[in-house]
């Protein structure tokens, strides 16, 4: 079995922020059979409970333990007593290239979260969540030439329980629900400064949902302060986060990692650091118009807070803008990738033949394709077997079927015309493995016919799942008409 470790820390001054990205990545390494641990500081105010609650292996070191080469020889005291693992993933600011380096006896890959880009890794794959203007070369000169960078958002780490709420079909035209949270702990209290700021504007929400943790040293001042807002609702170690998230028309928090969760579904965000790692990425993020608020606040403004407020209270085209800006960067598909990039799926693509007949004869009748495809009504065999034979035949029609160990996975059909090609793409109906679906067969069609400029795809304009499929995939364009053109040439 495939073991992954995480060196990963959290505390009342670091936060959770990081460990909740690291438990989001070992839940979807547990479902797919990993054995996961967690070698974590004893750190005052931890949430090692957290990793524990979720039925992973914890090791620990003991906080007392200041010196880094002392911490050194207890983690390889501690991890020495396990079999090699498969992946190593750290998400830590203290620890660099020196740490990593002698981790190699005990990993067979290494994979380094950051955010700062401040420092030297030696790691096979590093993860950069972060939206920044200079993304692309902001690790040039700190990983080596072989280190698969997996940088933007489009790698963020969302919580499993955010991607089985649908997105805010929204027209965002009315502010009617607020949603406040600064993160697990919030530090620096900016969550009851917020509250004291919305008591003097003059503006009436339908409702204000505040979250936070019992981490967070002053939730009971906080809890105090909601009760003099009207409709406004405390939440503590609350569970329901996403599904009150999705509903909300405005945010307020910080500038961590709940900015991709926001993003996600749309949210019109103000957004403040709490911490100095936050303000490269915040500063990038407002000046794309993806979220407003001020990076350098590190300590809560009551008069700032109430500036913004109002500001996008009274600046629709400018609150509109902010959603449709943060729904591009974010589509949920993050850890897809990320794992995909660890634990590359080899699919393996073959021409259709007669002998496929019954079996493309009931995934193409089955209620999920017909859902997302022209063609809603049943398929008799007659029509369905005659269709058959005619793309078999046709020169400019490639009929392949995706497998994944030895089981298809997928249907692909390209369509050629001069130096273009339309695809048609589905996955085969209760099938288990096809992220990267899309991608890999485009990649494959380049390979094997270089002579393809452009490989087109239709999408109905309601299958908002297939435009993001696509557009994950690389594919740029309207809802209804994308493209992907060949970049070998």
């Amino acid at each position: 079995m495939d073991s992954v470790l995480f060196r990963v820390d959290s505390s009342s001054y670091l936060g959770g922020g990081h460990l909740s990205r690291c438990i989001e990545l070992a839940k979807y390494f547990a479902k797919r059979d990993h054995k996961v641990y967690f070698l974590c500081k004893n750190l005052d105010g931890n949430l090692n409970f957290w990793i524990e609650s979720e039925k992973f292996k914890l090791l620990t070191i003991n906080k007392e333990i200041l010196d880094l080469e002392d911490e050194l020889k207890e983690t390889e005291y501690i991890i020495s007593n396990y079999k090699k693992f498969t992946s190593l993933v750290v998400d830590h600011y203290s620890l660099d290239y020196k740490w990593e380096k002698k981790m190699r006896k005990f990993a067979d890959k290494i994979i380094v979260i950051d955010d700062l880009a401040n420092r030297k890794h030696d790691c096979d794959i590093l993860i950069d969540q972060n939206f920044y203007v200079n993304m692309e070369s902001r690790y040039k000169k700190l990983v080596s030439k072989k280190t698969i960078k997996l940088l933007s958002p489009k790698y963020a780490i969302l919580k499993e329980e955010f991607l089985k709420f649908k997105l805010a079909n929204k027209s965002f035209n009315q502010i009617k629900n607020l949603f406040i949270c600064f993160g697990a702990t919030d530090p620096s209290n900016h969550t009851l400064v917020t509250l004291k700021a919305l008591r003097k504007i003059d503006y009436k929400f339908s409702s204000v949902n505040i979250f936070t943790t019992m981490g967070n040293k002053n939730w009971a001042a906080i809890e105090k302060e909601s009760k003099k807002i009207r409709n406004c609702f405390f939440h503590i170690n609350n569970k329901d986060l996403p599904k009150i998230l999705s509903k909300a028309d405005l945010a307020i928090g910080a500038g961590g990692t709940m900015c991709w969760e926001r993003a996600y579904f749309g949210i019109p965000t103000i957004a403040f650091a709490v911490a100095k790692n936050q303000v490269e990425n915040l500063t990038d993020l407002i000046k794309n118009d993806i979220i407003a608020g001020e990076p350098k606040n590190l300590k809560p403004d009551i008069k700032k807070l109430e500036y913004w407020l109002k500001m996008i209270i009274d600046n629709k085209t400018y609150y509109k803008k902010l959603s449709k800006n943060s729904l591009e960067i974010v589509d949920g598909y993050g850890i897809q990738r990320i794992y995909e990039n660890i634990y590359p799926t080899k699919f393996v693509f073959r021409f259709a033949t007669l002998k496929d007949a019954e079996d493309l004869f009931k995934w193409r009748n089955s209620l999920t394709i017909r859902s997302i495809s022209n063609e809603k009504e049943i398929f008799n065999f007659e029509s369905h077997l005659k269709w058959l034979r005619k793309k078999l035949l046709d020169n400019n029609v490639l009929f392949l079927i995706a497998e994944f160990l030895n089981n298809p996975i997928g249907v692909i059909r390209f369509e050629i015309e001069d130096n273009e090609a339309m695809i048609s793409i589905y996955k085969v109906p209760k099938s288990p493995k096809s992220f990267g679906l899309i991608k890999k067969s485009s990649m494959w069609l380049f390979l094997n016919y270089p002579n393809i400029k452009k490989i087109k795809a239709e999408i109905l304009p309601d299958n908002e799942k297939s435009y993001k499929a696509f557009s994950s995939a690389g594919f740029k364009g309207s809802t209804s008409k994308m493209y992907l053109k060949n970049t070998n040439l």
